[in-house]
């Protein structure tokens, strides 16, 4: 009889049965005094994953020293667990359970789960991967592609993904561009509007005779706040301040190494708008490099502590769709507020209706995903992540929202370049 049969047997006798049943010869240990000793086995322990029904540490740890004498109990080590089938074995009934409950988890077949539909676990349904991809990532996101019905129209998405962002950059750029020469026009440097230089050590407005000195972008900001040479009239018709919109313009260039989007200040501005320029330069992204960039200033490899190419195309994604819907406040940025966080929150209580991008914080480089209304959905891990991570995003709000940010705040032109379709389009595609 196998060990698991005899477990099972022993836990269909009654308290009384197993008693009877283990009070045999075979079962008293020799000792000093001729004293009857006991052998009980041991409750395994640790995690259902367990290969062996006693880990080495388990027996060192709970192990008895066998045949003793004066009454003390002995306990079994592994290699007499594997004997245990040719003869009976001491099981105390309170112990049976606990035994017969790791058995039955070691052999049970889990149920087939839809990964459309997986209830997201938090931050330790991420770990543990030490740094690196992992297999079952690819795995699972293939199953959910499977499961989306989506799997033979992926790399047609992702490239339409990659051509947007590509339109992105450009109408970024362009718009970057002409704010800062309306900006150059009223006194301000280049090198300081580019992030070369943090400082500018003298300007002086065409409003004003007086020069201000060793002056901050965001010392200029607010200084002058009420100079009306500072103003243009925008898209609106409303007046806007140049530095205001500079500022927006300027969040986009704030990505931190091995961050999601890096939302605090920091990072090497004048690097990523270098980079953004690089990747425009083709409808293809041709110099997309998911786990590095390229090199500046002009002669430098990329390193560690500047950005990859896949934060600096997911944080213009973030920086462009906060114009897509309304500002709360002055400086709110709704979509990144709303659809993206650097790290998922580990309760799902904030979860149940909300779509929104996220990232693995262990992963390098960083490995985006989608969690879509308490189910987690995977993008397939490596240089198409990026982008695979937002159609997914897309293709969430497109079936589950009708293609709604919010009331009133369609994003169906977007939906249909990205999938094809005929959805009347609303809400701006490109954000600037």
């Amino acid at each position: 009889m196998t060990t698991p049969e005899v477990l099972r047997s022993t836990s269909l006798r009654s308290r009384s049965a197993v008693r009877n049943a283990t009070s045999t010869p075979q079962h008293q240990a020799g000792g000093a005094g001729g004293a009857a000793a006991a052998t009980h086995v041991t409750p395994a322990r640790g995690t259902p994953s367990e290969r062996r029904l006693f880990s080495p540490e388990d027996s060192n740890r709970w192990g008895g020293q066998g045949g003793g004498g004066g009454g003390s109990a002995a306990r079994l080590t592994p290699s007499e667990v594997a004997k245990a089938g040719k003869r009976a074995i001491a099981v105390r009934p309170q112990d049976v359970g606990d035994l017969m409950k790791v058995y039955d988890d070691r052999h049970a077949k889990p149920a087939p789960a839809d990964p459309a539909s997986q209830v997201y676990q938090g931050d330790s349904a991420q770990e543990g991967h030490g740094g690196r991809e992992d297999e079952s990532d690819k795995e699972r996101a293939k199953q959910l592609l499977v499961s989306l019905g989506i799997a033979d129209k992926t790399d047609d998405y992702t490239k339409n993904v990659k051509t947007y962002m590509v339109g992105l950059m450009r109408t970024y750029l362009r718009h970057f561009e002409n704010v800062c020469r309306l900006l150059e026009e009223r006194g301000v440097s280049r090198e300081i509007l580019r992030q070369e230089v943090h400082r500018q050590p003298q300007l002086r407005t065409r409003s004003s005779p007086r020069a201000h000195v060793n002056l901050s972008l965001r010392d200029m900001a607010q200084q002058l706040s009420t100079d009306r040479d500072f103003y243009v009239q925008g898209n609106d018709g409303q007046q806007t301040s140049l530095f205001r919109e500079y500022q927006v313009l300027e969040e986009a260039l704030h990505v931190t190494a091995g961050s999601g989007t890096g939302v605090a200040a920091g990072g090497n501005p004048a690097y990523v708008l270098s980079r953004l320029s690089v990747l425009s330069e083709d409808d293809f992204m041709s110099a997309f490099d998911y786990a590095g960039g390229g090199g500046y200033p002009a002669g430098r490899d990329w390193a560690a502590d500047l950005p990859t190419d896949a934060a600096i195309v997911m944080k213009l994604f973030v920086c462009c769709s906060d114009k897509l819907l309304p500002r709360d406040w002055e400086e709110d940025r709704p979509f990144a507020r709303q659809f993206f966080v650097d790290r998922a929150p580990s309760s799902q209580d904030a979860l149940p209706g909300r779509f929104f991008l996220t990232r693995n914080e262990v992963l390098h480089p960083p490995h985006f995903f989608v969690i879509a209304d308490q189910a987690y959905w995977h993008a397939l891990p490596g240089s198409t992540n990026v982008f695979q991570a937002i159609a997914l995003f897309f293709h969430a709000i497109k079936t589950r929202k009708s293609s709604y940010l919010g009331p009133g705040i369609s994003v169906a032109n977007i939906v249909n370049e990205m999938f094809g379709g005929e959805e009347e389009p609303v809400a701006s595609a490109r954000g600037f």
